[in-house]
């Protein structure tokens, strides 16, 4: 079965999203902060965890029952086209590439998660994995990433967010990021309480 990606659907629909990291190998804290109910998605920063394939699709499950809380992995550069697709076929709902420079690297990014068609020059085979469990229909699965197989038109347009560290000064960019009390969703009101 392939769940429902809220935060697909968020960012179709030009909301702002709040998530958080998980640092911790343990699919507990997934469930816990999707059951949290604050949170649009959690970004699993395995770049600096030891994990491996059971525990993506252990994670997966977990944030499904917690809430349907969608997961983002940001894997280490140097293996990132094998753990996106890991944890794709997981269930994970998204992909934070790390080190992404040129419009290059924006192309190698989606053409790793993209679907092995003639027509998309990807490198994502059908997985025999979490969404393909209820039914082998690779039509379906096609449909679900044909997002991933537009890389080749302009790069800009499906670059969906921009990611910044402490490092990067994303307090300048939070400056840029007010909900108001017209906002409502638990994120927004957790936001205005810590920085009123």
């Amino acid at each position: 079965m392939i769940a429902p990606n809220t935060l697909r659907e968020k960012l179709d629909r030009d909301e702002p999203t709040i998530g958080t990291h998980i640092m911790f190998a343990d699919p507990d804290v997934a469930e816990m902060v999707g059951d949290s109910g604050l949170f649009d998605y959690a970004e699993f920063v395995a770049e600096y965890a030891t994990f491996d394939m059971s525990l993506l699709y252990h994670m997966a499950r977990a944030a499904q029952c917690g809430g349907g809380l969608p997961l983002m992995i940001k894997p280490d550069q140097a293996s990132q086209a094998f753990w996106a697709q890991a944890a794709l076929g997981a269930g994970f709902k998204a992909v934070l590439f790390t080190d992404v420079r040129t419009p290059e690297d924006v192309d190698a990014c989606h053409r790793a998660i993209a679907p092995d068609t003639p027509e998309s020059g990807g490198f994502m085979g059908v997985k025999l994995r979490r969404p393909a469990l209820a039914a082998y229909d690779t039509e379906r699965y096609l449909d679900e990433t044909k997002g991933a197989s537009s890389f080749r038109s302009s790069y800009v347009a499906f670059v969906d967010a921009i990611a910044t560290g402490g490092d990067d000064q994303s307090s300048e960019l939070l400056k840029t990021f007010r909900p108001t009390a017209s906002d409502s969703s638990p994120s927004a009101d957790l936001f205005l309480q810590l920085h009123e």
